[in-house]
């Protein structure tokens, strides 16, 4: 069930729709962060994005 507030924004959004440009920069944004998730799945993240902790000190030869 949906509270009131979504019906209010949903007449709203009916009555006064967004305009052009505000349509054309969401779509922007939604393309440019599907492209960045599709570059980061073919060719994975970079070294200095891992989120394992680097080891600290000389590292051990064995």
């Amino acid at each position: 069930m949906l509270p009131m507030q979504w019906f209010l924004r949903m007449y709203r959004w009916a009555r006064h729709p967004p305009s052009k440009a505000f349509r054309w920069t969401v779509g922007i944004v939604i393309l440019a962060a599907l492209a960045i998730a599709g570059l980061e799945a073919l060719f994975g993240t970079p070294d200095w994005m891992d989120l394992a902790p680097r080891p600290r000190g000389l590292p051990v030869v064995r």
